[in-house]
């Protein structure tokens, strides 16, 4: 599924922004209608394949489309400055609420996966707004904590299945405690990949010489 997603972020959405802008420019309603139109019938099939074809709903590109549609229209709303400033103690007052929520769901049992993910979509999509600058006294998305997942969150997806995998063939994935140890495991070695490795190649100064042995490393195994 993550492979779909990363498919339509990479390829299919550029490409979708490079006609709507050639159509409407910088119009932002236009495109965000649009936006919106398309992420509805995708959601539509992602629905209908519940019900007759589970996997499908849960793995297909079409019927994931939806989500990252959420996303973008969530963007396109920050970028606006009139939805910005409205309702300044309504979304302070419910931050708390969305993050709740979104807690909640990730304790749902995974047969129910495929019908919690709109509700943990959309829960995010509005936490994220609410979550503003402009009334981020308290946001628990600027928290220490939760930016120090988003620095090291790219490390944790790299790293996360092979430690689940590894954990699940040894035995060790069931109970409260072997879950925590996963955790921590997947938190510590997230941390390091990120420290001594992403940050190191982020902030490299990659010159011709550098850049030539990167080349002939990567196509070393096509020799």
């Amino acid at each position: 599924m993550t492979l779909g997603v990363e498919e339509q972020f990479y390829f299919i959405y550029p490409l979708i922004f490079w006609i709507l802008f050639r159509l409407y420019g910088r119009r932002t309603s236009r495109i965000s209608i649009a936006i919106l139109l398309i992420s509805c019938l995708s959601f539509a099939s992602y629905v209908h394949l519940l019900r007759t074809d589970y996997w499908a709903a849960f793995f297909l590109m079409p019927s994931h489309f939806w989500e990252i549609g959420a996303g973008v229209l969530t963007c396109l709303a920050l970028s606006q400055r009139h939805f910005t400033i409205r309702w300044p103690r309504l979304l302070m007052a419910i931050q708390p609420v969305l993050l709740v929520t979104i807690l909640a769901s990730l304790l749902a049992p995974l047969t129910k996966a495929a019908q919690i993910t709109p509700v943990v979509v959309v829960t995010t999509s509005v936490l994220i707004f609410a979550g503003q600058k402009n009334y981020s006294q308290f946001n628990p998305l600027l928290s220490r904590p939760a930016l120090f997942l988003g620095k090291i969150s790219y490390s944790l997806y790299l790293w996360h299945w092979s430690i689940i995998y590894t954990a699940r063939s040894l035995g060790l994935s069931h109970g409260w405690l072997n879950a925590a140890t996963i955790m921590v495991t997947t938190l510590a070695i997230g941390y390091g990949s990120y420290r001594f490795i992403e940050n190191p190649f982020r902030h490299a100064s990659w010159g011709s010489t550098n850049s030539k042995i990167l080349g002939k490393g990567i196509l070393a195994p096509l020799h």
